[in-house]
């Protein structure tokens, strides 16, 4: 079902319910990776609010070097243009 553009409706319909609940900031995020998902918020009046970086450790990583670390970087959070 991919491609369809479901996920427009939903996100406009989603953000739609909220606001007229009377939320004032709506913040959503995804992977900097997954860029279909960031241009749908866009469609849908989000605005860029921050970028953050996760580091993670994994145990194995642990053993090999408490030093490095498994950077990863998530996408932007966002608010709707109202």
């Amino acid at each position: 079902m991919r491609g369809r553009g479901f996920v427009n409706e939903l996100l406009a319909h989603a953000t739609r319910v909220l606001l007229e609940a009377g939320e004032e900031t709506i913040r959503a995020d995804t992977d900097v990776a997954n860029e279909p998902m960031a241009k749908a918020f866009e469609r849908a009046g989000y605005l860029p609010f921050m970028t953050r970086t996760e580091l993670v450790i994994t145990p194995e990583r642990r053993r090999a070097s408490l030093r490095s670390a498994d950077v990863r970087t998530t996408s932007a959070t966002v608010v709707p243009r109202c």
